[in-house]
């Protein structure tokens, strides 16, 4: 095997493919068809002397040692991506890249730094900042992080990692909310007591989101027998909502259209509520990076946890 003969865009491609599991769903995000796909991979497998993968009518499958390669790949596009970095910042006063993490819908959330934050470093690099923005959920940020493909991941992490540095950035506080036409709503429509409206949703069924690993569900109580599904992203969550069969907590900030719309009902906004600790996370060779300590800064995330 001739290590300098292989083609790097044949790697990502082959990367692609694994990540999408298939060639079929890989086409959109390689903007290629499959057959140039299944292509491109026969080739890299030809310079590597190596079986990386099952395709066919049976569905897609990784070999052991297109595992391994697709492993180490990874590895080796986050030590390029580094170097790249590094070099560029050689000689450069300022500037550089930054590939930022971040949940979804943190755009309605007036708390969040981020776009002030962003705004103040394009405005002080212009040209010579290239800002990546991506949305995960928290253990894909973590995932990206320790694969070197962000920076910096802001979330929403209950179970911290030994290998992260974390500083917390502000509070989001979620309400329970439902349909006007799903069960709590019609008690809440006809004026019910708060224990009325408590032993129901013992009952009602819940959906939560996946990250939170029903930590939003205790402040409920214990007892709750009802169904509980997860959800990965809060459109679907408040999709669900309002279906009428679930009940859940969504942040302040992205239910408020729905409440203005008459869509959302908040159930005892007094008595429950559910407060998310919003978070910077980021490697510890990422933050030897000025860049990345300079938009630390911006963010408030002066304090590591």
């Amino acid at each position: 095997m001739n290590l300098v003969d292989i083609n790097l865009k044949l790697l990502r491609i082959y990367m692609a493919v694994v990540e999408m599991n298939g060639i079929a769903n890989a086409q959109a995000a390689l903007n290629k068809d499959a057959s140039t796909i299944s292509r491109a991979i026969a080739r890299l497998e030809e310079q590597l002397g190596l079986r990386l993968c099952e395709r066919g009518r049976q569905g897609f499958e990784l070999t052991a040692d297109g595992d391994q390669v697709y492993r180490q790949a990874v590895q080796l596009f986050g030590a390029l991506r580094s170097f790249r970095q590094h070099v560029s910042e050689l000689g450069t006063p300022a500037g550089g890249s930054l590939a930022i993490s971040m949940i979804d819908n943190l755009v309605s959330d007036p708390n969040c730094p981020l776009p002030l934050a962003l705004q103040t470093l394009v405005r002080r690099y212009g040209a010579d900042i290239d800002i990546s923005l991506q949305v995960h959920t928290p253990a894909e940020a973590e995932r990206q992080l320790a694969e070197k493909r962000v920076d910096v991941a802001l979330g929403i992490f209950e179970t911290p990692q030994a290998w992260l540095n974390y500083a917390p950035l502000y509070e989001e506080v979620d309400k329970l909310f439902c349909a006007p036409h799903s069960v709590v709503g019609q008690l809440l429509a006809a004026g019910a007591d708060e224990t009325a409206v408590r032993e129901s949703l013992l009952e009602h069924d819940f959906v939560t989101r996946k990250f939170l690993n029903s930590s939003d569900l205790s402040s409920l109580a214990a007892q709750h027998r009802g169904e509980q599904i997860f959800s990965s992203n809060l459109e679907a969550l408040v999709i669900l909502i309002l279906s009428g069969r679930y009940v859940g907590f969504v942040p302040q900030h992205f239910a408020e259209p729905y409440l203005q719309q008459g869509r959302f009902v908040a159930v005892l906004a007094d008595q429950l509520e559910h407060k998310s600790r919003l978070q910077a996370a980021w490697t510890p060779a990422a933050g030897e990076r000025a860049i990345v300590r300079e938009l630390l800064q911006l963010l408030g995330a002066g304090r590591v946890t």
